[in-house]
C-alpha cells in the first residue's frame, strides 16, 4: 500500500520526482545543477639560456685574444590562462499546484519541496610558467684576463615567471518555484505535510594560479658568482562567488467546490 492516498487531483506542474522511500515529493527539473567552469591552462616554460662561448688567445710574437661571450638570458614564463566560468543551476518549475478532496496520509509525514539547481563552480586559473634558466658566461684565457684585454664575461639574467591567471566566476544558483495546495475537507492527516522551497546554492570562484618562478642566472666569470635570477610571475587572485537563487512561496488554502 502507498503511503499517501489522494482523492480527485489536479496537479499542474512542468517535472515532478516521487521519492516513495522517504514519503516525498521533490518538483524539480531534470539535470538541473550548472556545470563547472574548465581549469585554465598552466603557462609554457620559458626557454633555457645559452652558453657563451669560450674565449681564445692565439700562439707567436703578436698573440692575439679573443674574448669570451656572454650567456643569454633566459626565456620568459608564458601567462596562465583564466579559468573558465561556472554555468548557472536551472529554476525550479515555477509553479506546482496540487488540489485535493481529501487527504489520507498513512505515513508519519508528506514532504512537498520545489528544488531548483545549484549553480556550477568557476574553474582555477591556470599557474604561469617558469622563466627560463641564463645561459653561463664563456671562459676567457687567463693571460687575456690578466693583462686586462678582456673584461670577463657575464651569464644571462634568469627569465620572468609567468603571471598566474585570474579564477573563474561561480554562477548563480536557480530559483526555487511556488508551491500550492488547494482542499476542499479538513483532516487531521493534512498536519504531516510539510512544504518547503530550496533554492539553488551559488557557485564559488575558481582559485587563481599561482605565478611561475623566475629563471636563475648564469654563472659569471668574473664579479658575483651568478647573474640576477628572474622575477616571479603575479597572482591575481580568485574568481567571484555567486548569489544562491530566490526562495519560492508555499501555500495551503482551503476552497469551495
Amino acid at each position: 500500500m502507498y503511503p499517501v492516498v489522494f482523492y480527485f487531483i489536479t496537479i499542474i506542474l512542468m517535472y515532478m520526482i516521487i521519492n516513495e522511500k522517504y514519503n516525498s515529493i521533490y518538483i524539480a527539473k531534470k539535470d538541473s545543477n550548472g556545470t563547472n567552469g574548465e581549469n585554465g591552462a598552466e603557462g609554457n616554460m620559458g626557454s633555457i639560456g645559452v652558453n657563451g662561448q669560450n674565449g681564445s688567445r692565439s700562439d707567436g710574437w703578436f698573440p692575439k685574444c679573443a674574448c669570451a661571450t656572454n650567456g643569454k638570458p633566459g626565456g620568459d614564463g608564458a601567462d596562465g590562462t583564466m579559468g573558465g566560468d561556472g554555468i548557472e543551476g536551472l529554476d525550479a518549475p515555477a509553479s506546482f499546484v496540487m488540489t485535493v478532496t481529501d487527504f489520507v496520509i498513512t505515513a508519519e509525514a508528506l514532504n512537498i519541496s520545489s528544488q531548483a539547481g545549484n549553480g556550477g563552480n568557476g574553474g582555477n586559473g591556470g599557474s604561469g610558467g617558469n622563466g627560463g634558466d641564463g645561459g653561463n658566461s664563456g671562459i676567457d684565457n687567463s693571460k687575456c684576463l690578466s693583462k686586462k684585454t678582456c673584461p670577463g664575461a657575464i651569464g644571462g639574467t634568469g627569465g620572468k615567471g609567468g603571471n598566474g591567471a585570474l579564477g573563474g566566476n561561480g554562477a548563480k544558483g536557480g530559483d526555487a518555484g511556488n508551491v500550492t495546495i488547494y482542499y476542499y475537507n479538513y483532516s487531521q492527516d493534512m498536519s504531516k505535510i510539510n512544504l518547503g522551497t530550496t533554492p539553488g546554492i551559488g557557485g564559488t570562484g575558481g582559485d587563481g594560479g599561482s605565478g611561475g618562478k623566475g629563471g636563475k642566472g648564469g654563472t659569471n666569470e668574473g664579479g658575483p658568482m651568478h647573474a640576477a635570477n628572474g622575477k616571479s610571475g603575479g597572482e591575481p587572485g580568485s574568481g567571484d562567488s555567486a548569489s544562491n537563487g530566490a526562495q519560492g512561496k508555499v501555500l495551503i488554502q482551503k476552497v469551495k467546490k
